[in-house]
């Protein structure tokens, strides 16, 4: 299974990609 740090890193990119996201939106 993937690493905590490779699994953490990738949820926090996806949330900041996200955040981009709403603010291009906006």
């Amino acid at each position: 299974h993937d690493p905590p740090l490779l699994r953490s890193g990738y949820r926090e990119s996806a949330l900041i990609w996200a955040l981009s996201c709403a603010s291009a939106a906006w």
